[in-house]
């Protein structure tokens, strides 16, 4: 009876993680067209730190998390200079310093320089298959672009 408990508790507590946490599935296309800029860096420093980009009528002070970087290859500028990219939910992208991401920057988000999977932003291990992967279908969606 006990074990049951146990594995139903743990069977809710899955669900709504992963329920809570879910994006629609969007094409390389749109992740390309929603955003500012797709960027290859590696993270330097993090901190939280109030968001200045809020709605001046809203009343709650909400953290972001703030990231320093440096671009190891850019797939797509940025019309304007981006120094930090943001993350306002810990449901988006988690960042490690050290560590590698391939970034989409959301044109459309409310947080300035925001970051998250749900616009096709991933960790890049170019050891695993998977990130390869991902990464060739950029660099190949790349050069069709460019002889479009």
């Amino acid at each position: 009876m006990k074990v049951k408990f146990i594995f139903m508790l743990l069977v809710i507590f899955a669900s709504y993680d992963a329920s809570a946490c879910k994006c629609r599935n969007i094409t390389l296309d749109e992740s390309f067209s929603n955003s500012k800029a797709v960027l290859l860096v590696e993270i330097k420093s993090l901190s939280f730190t109030e968001n200045s980009d809020r709605n001046p009528n809203e009343t709650s002070n909400q953290k972001v998390l703030e990231a320093t970087f440096d671009i190891i290859e850019s797939f797509k500028k940025s019309d304007e200079p981006i120094k930090i990219l943001r993350r306002d939910s810990s449901c988006d992208l988690s960042l490690y310093p050290g560590q590698k991401y391939v970034v989409f920057v959301s044109k459309h988000h409310a947080v300035k320089h925001s970051i998250s999977h749900c616009d096709g932003s991933y960790p890049y291990r170019s050891h695993m298959d998977y990130t390869t992967e991902k990464y060739n279908e950029i660099k190949k969606y790349i050069h069709n672009k460019s002889l479009n």
